[in-house]
């Protein structure tokens, strides 16, 4: 956790990470050297993380030119993953809505993203592309907010069997459920080592049957505030308020 609360560093998203062995690597993609030299402006001397959702090391640069970077490796570390592992079922909200819910996520410390198919989305899931367009903004969120395990993103399953998965461990936040405080004890006093599910639902609420559905599996309901917030507010409010209780 103590690299997480250090000087600020930046941090630059890389798929093909060096194996621990390695201790230097040079960059000849272009946009990869742009993004040093250009954007973060970085010069011989200077250090920066390197990350993949698995692993994060230590760079210092060591030779620079308009062509290539080469970086020493000082450190090579796993990603630590945050305890209790929290699954947030979100709903295909409009597109700036649904690109501002995974950010926020993202920086919030959730550990994975399952999509939900409600009765009411306004929109359906735009496959491999859209998949890919998500994992960007998530990495670029990581970059900033140094989640190196940013979360995993899950395509759209039924509301039904999100909470079947979850049965017991499951909290669905809507405007007429119990007063968050009644419930801030237990959900501190949540086991570590076992999953914590939130939900929240698509702008126009869920459904009756969608309400049954969450009844049935045992889902308890929880109101954030006294008033209706938008499906991307309530998402970030939800996700602040129970990684600031668990970590």
């Amino acid at each position: 956790m103590s690299e997480l609360h250090s000087k600020h560093e930046f941090a630059l998203f890389y798929e093909n990470m060096p194996k621990s062995s390695e201790h230097q690597l040079t960059f000849t993609d272009r946009d990869v050297v742009h993004r040093i030299r250009d954007v973060l402006r970085l010069h011989v001397g200077d250090t920066f993380v390197l990350f993949n959702q698995n692993v994060h090391a230590q760079m210092r640069v060591i030779a620079l030119d308009k062509k290539s970077v080469g970086c020493e490796i000082t450190a090579h570390t796993s990603n630590p993953r945050f305890t209790p592992r929290i699954v947030f079922g979100l709903p295909l909200l409009k597109k700036d809505d649904f690109d501002d819910a995974l950010a926020h996520l993202g920086q919030l410390g959730i550990n994975d993203i399952q999509l939900i198919a409600t009765q009411k989305a306004q929109r359906s899931w735009g496959g491999q592309k859209e998949y890919e367009r998500a994992q960007r903004i998530l990495q670029a969120t990581a970059e900033q907010s140094k989640h190196y395990a940013y979360p995993h993103i899950h395509a759209p399953i039924a509301l039904e069997l999100f909470v079947q998965q979850h049965t017991s461990s499951c909290y669905a936040f809507v405007v007429d459920g119990k007063p968050l405080h009644t419930i801030i004890n237990s959900l501190a006093a949540h086991d570590h080592t076992a999953t914590l599910a939130l939900i929240v639902g698509p702008e126009g609420d869920f459904t009756s049957q969608e309400r049954a559905v969450m009844a049935d599996a045992a889902a308890q309901t929880v109101a954030l505030t006294p008033t209706v917030l938008r499906s991307v507010q309530a998402a970030t409010l939800a996700a602040g308020i129970v990684r600031s209780l668990l970590f």
